[in-house]
């Protein structure tokens, strides 16, 4: 794709286009002032009845609102760049009018000044715009913030530096054309602007960004509360955020194939969607982009398609994006002039239980007879699990594409009991990135401001995202998040204030982990035995440190704890440590693995703590640190908190994990001795007090890892066939099972005393697809989907 900018002014050198500007910006408000003189005094004529003939008045009216309408349409962009199908992008015609003569008016300045770094001279520009002191003021920082950017300037002459300005203004617009794309927003504004030269890797940009609060994430919220807010905000009935659509002006008109539908007794009982797509733009998606490509792709081939995700992870959703696109003529030309019909076959069920047959056999009669259809069936199981019905005559019919959405959950269950579901190509919906849960969190923000009449800062939006999966784990992201900044904006009206601000989300969160952690302390051991196994000593030991903790018997000053764990390879420490995380922090994505030698990665360590303190931090083989980073590790360690910056970084809400080899192979030097578990603990502690390293360490409770026996390696390496059984059936809808002796096998190979289990998932994987590559290459895997892994000599896969 190739990007440009055409504008008659670039013709003209820096001085004489400054000139020429003015003198059309003078001309441009003398026009606007003198027709509405012209008005008014043509109106206060025609009231005195100084004018006879109110034909001359209603043609000034006319012309006057002539004018208003080529003023207004002259601040928007001359195209939508939603629906641009060239490969070349003429900003020209996708900026509205104020960025436009914006850029122009810094570019011609900068020309004329020479800045040393025009991106810095931009940026002090654009802060001194209203609407961009508006996003100012919502990020809780100073208005004038323009006056503290000192901008340097060239004192000699400079060879390219027009040309290299104007490069710097092209990549700008560049990051700011696909944000608005991104977030489907018809032109380039002065708020996307901001948001794009935030982006920019500028070393001074990004530093002047840093220094004053500002960051990627806090500006985009700020950035979408400016440019979505609007002062009445309709609700949809079938999408609530279809309300930040930003309609299509070109697609405003009903195409005929809605006029003359030839589906009367079908649209009794469904929902068009295309149609509310062009009354009510429903559609508007956020993420979902490989989803939505896929299902593209499977479209052209006509194929019958199953959604599969969690519940409220947006099947529905991207259902509706498709019929927003096809209204709108965004889709390849094999889809042109579909309708999207909703089909709830539950609610026709329970609505119609006695003559349900009848009412199916007439849709099917009527969807026979027309073609360019696309039925969707959302919620699929709550039909199959509630009726008994027999619908392959329905999914059989020629030339009508069917799109099922249904539960993950459900999918497991329901795959093997439903036959139909097996002629369906399957498209797996993932939960919407961390990035994206921002932007729909905002949105929803934006409702909550109108409803609350408060303001809420995007720091808090940003902090209760950071929270949401640890407080409420079994909620998707952006409901979590929801559900805090919720209980942060009652709290704000309960105290009469009209400001929701990240201070007040830390100190809801304070109040909700008391609550959640006795809870989770008082199951403790059985939340550990749902995923650890034969390792009951060490998870007693884990379990008891943390009940003391939490119940205040013992005062901590530092982390929550720290344990140091030790014990042979592959008896699952890891494990462990990724359960202690899912209990306390929400998921295993909260653990932050640290790498104790390397700089840069000690560098990011430390500037996520400042915004995320709930996390487990893992430490493997502090030996290795060095000297610097280990005074700054006994300070994490033995205090809960440092310095960087002038800024106090809080560790006291982490739990610390360290592992030693060095420990662990003195840990199994004493197992193969058989001595007893607690006489170890205390070998090491002396050991521990011979080191000066280890000494001078705060560690709270050192847990000790026993080998695993072959029964219990035979239940490990079970429980992983079974995740790795439920991925491939779910990937490619192959049920696989493992028999005794292809098990036997497996442990035989890839276990051993001193590897443990550590090599057994990837092995295990590893066999099962090479054995499935072999059937599909000799195409013996057509219309099978049951298969069994045994050992003969070789591993084999068979048929069931």
């Amino acid at each position: 794709m190739e990007f440009l900018w055409r504008n008659s002014y670039f013709y003209f050198p820096p001085f004489l286009r400054f000139v020429l500007k003015k003198i059309k910006e003078g001309f441009d408000v003398f026009v606007f002032l003198f027709f509405n003189i012209v008005f008014f005094f043509s109106f206060y004529w025609f009231l005195q009845g100084e004018i006879k003939n109110k034909n001359i008045f209603f043609l000034v009216l006319l012309f006057y609102f002539v004018i208003l309408v080529i003023f207004w349409r002259r601040k928007k962009s001359k195209e939508d760049l939603r629906i641009l199908k060239s490969k070349t992008i003429d900003f020209e015609n996708i900026l509205n009018k104020e960025t436009k003569d914006f850029l122009i008016d810094s570019l011609t300045l900068a020309e004329i000044l020479k800045p040393q770094n025009f991106y810095l001279f931009l940026l002090k520009n654009i802060l001194k715009r209203k609407n961009i002191k508006k996003i100012l003021y919502r990020l809780e920082t100073e208005k004038d913030l323009d006056k503290k950017i000192q901008i340097v300037f060239y004192k000699k002459r400079v060879d390219n530096l027009s040309l290299n300005y104007f490069q710097g203004v092209l990549e700008i617009l560049k990051l700011a054309y696909f944000f608005s794309l991104k977030i489907n927003f018809p032109e380039i504004n002065l708020p996307i602007l901001f948001y794009a030269l935030s982006q920019l890797e500028d070393i001074e940009v990004q530093t002047f960004l840093k220094e004053n609060g500002l960051n990627q994430k806090t500006i985009l919220s700020s950035v979408l509360f400016e440019i979505f807010q609007k002062r009445f905000l309709p609700r949809f009935e079938y999408q609530l955020l279809s309300a930040f659509h930003q309609e299509i002006e070109k697609r405003k008109i009903l195409p005929p194939n809605l006029f003359k539908k030839q589906t009367p007794f079908l649209d009794k009982f469904s929902i068009d969607l295309t149609y509310y797509a062009c009354r009510k733009n429903l559609g508007f998606l956020v993420g979902h982009e490989n989803e939505f490509s896929l299902l593209l792709e499977k479209l052209k081939e006509k194929k019958k398609i199953l959604l599969i995700g969690k519940k409220r992870s947006g099947k529905k959703t991207i259902v509706f994006h498709l019929a927003w696109r096809i209204h709108n003529e965004m889709v390849p030309s094999y889809l042109l002039d579909y309708r999207v019909i909703l089909l709830d076959l539950y609610e026709i069920y329970e609505k119609n239980k006695e003559n349900f047959k009848e009412i199916i056999k007439k849709i099917e009669e009527e969807i026979k007879s027309n073609e360019k259809l696309i039925i969707f069936i959302p919620e699929i199981e709550n039909f199959l699990t509630h009726a008994d019905f027999d619908l392959t005559e329905l999914f059989n019919l020629p030339q009508t594409i069917f799109i099922l959405s249904l539960s993950y959950e459900d999918f497991l269950i329901l795959n093997s009991k439903s036959v139909f579901l097996k002629d369906f190509e399957k498209i797996k919906v993932e939960e919407i990135k961390k990035e994206e849960a921002l932007f729909l969190l905002t949105f929803k923000s934006i409702f909550l401001e109108k409803e609350k009449n408060i303001i809420i800062s995007p720091k808090a939006l940003v902090a209760a995202l950071e929270m949401a999966s640890f407080f409420y784990p079994e909620k998707f992201l952006v409901e979590a998040g929801e559900e805090i900044i919720l209980k942060g904006t009652n709290i704000v009206k309960k105290n009469k204030g009209n400001f929701l601000n990240e201070e007040i989300i830390r100190e809801l969160a304070l109040g909700l982990r008391k609550n959640l952690e006795i809870f989770d302390v008082i199951n403790l051991e059985s939340l550990f035995r749902e995923k650890i196994i034969n390792q009951e000593f060490a998870l007693n030991l884990i379990s008891s440190r943390l009940k003391i903790i939490f119940s205040g018997l013992e005062l901590k000053y530092g982390p929550i704890t720290t344990f140091l764990f030790l014990g042979p390879e592959g008896v699952g420490k890891m494990e462990t440590v990724k359960r202690i995380a899912n209990i306390f922090y929400g998921s295993e994505k909260n653990i932050f693995k640290l790498d104790p030698k390397n700089e840069e990665n000690l560098e990011g360590f430390l500037n996520y703590f400042l915004i995320n303190p709930y996390t487990l931090i893992f430490l493997e083989n502090l030996e290795d640190i060095n000297e610097k980073n280990y005074s700054l590790f006994k300070k994490i360690l033995n205090e809960g908190e440092i310095e960087k910056g002038g800024k106090k970084i809080d560790f006291k809400k982490s739990i610390i994990v360290i592992f030693s080899k060095t420990l662990s192979q003195e840990v199994e030097k004493l197992l193969e001795n058989k001595e007893n578990l607690f006489v170890i603990i205390e070998k090491i502690k002396k050991e521990i007090g011979k080191n000066e390293f280890w000494r001078e360490l705060k560690i709270d409770e050192i847990v000790i890892f026993d080998y695993l026996d072959t029964q219990k390696i035979k239940e490990v390496a079970k429980n992983i066939f079974n995740e790795i059984k439920t991925d491939f059936l779910l990937k490619y809808q192959f049920d696989i099972t493992l028999e005794e002796s292809a098990l036997e096998e497996i442990i035989k190979r890839f276990t051993s005393k001193e590897s443990g289990t550590e090599f057994l998932r990837e092995n295990m994987k590893r066999i099962i697809n090479s054995s499935l590559a072999k059937l599909i290459l000799e195409d013996k895997i057509k219309g099978k989907n049951k298969f069994s892994l045994s050992f003969e000599g070789d591993f084999l896969l068979k048929e069931l």
